[in-house]
């Protein structure tokens, strides 16, 4: 037989881990973290650099913005001490890029997919770590305080 009060407080302990796994899939858990990152083609061959940030739950890619790729909602996931994202960003011209990745301290990998009506689909791979908006090139900076207002 249970103690009494028992069943409630195992069902409150239950929503405060749906709560919090909720947050996480919302996309906020590598809110404010930036990154630096090299893109490689399937031969390893480097193929550019990236600046790459997580804001107010959603994620950018500041080079892909050229091609007409806009900021989009993210997703995340924790797994260990490490964090996996998703999110996928769209352009009328270039199709679509799908990010993934592990998010582990200041480090971050992962695939960029990416699809476009009339070609195959190609996959980069990408690695990099956390380098603080401050330091990014002061042209970065400026297109992205301007976004904030």
């Amino acid at each position: 037989m249970t103690k009494p009060g028992s069943y409630r407080v195992r069902l409150a302990l239950l929503a405060i881990a749906l709560l919090a796994g909720r947050a996480c899939a919302d996309g906020n858990g590598l809110d404010g973290k930036a990154f630096h990152i090299e893109i490689a083609d399937q031969t390893n061959k480097s193929c550019s650099r990236e600046h790459a940030i997580f804001r107010k739950g959603m994620f950018e890619s500041m080079e892909c913005r050229k091609y007409g790729f806009t900021k989009t909602a993210y997703t995340t996931q924790v797994t260990g001490n490490s964090m996996t994202f998703r999110a996928v960003a769209l352009s009328p011209k270039e199709g679509t890029n799908t990010w993934t990745g592990v998010v582990t301290g200041d480090s971050i990998q992962g695939v960029l997919h990416w699809e476009k009506t009339g070609q195959d689909p190609i996959d980069y791979h990408y690695q990099g770590a956390a380098l603080a908006l401050a330091k990014w090139p002061k042209e970065l900076q400026k297109q992205v305080k301007a976004k904030d207002n």
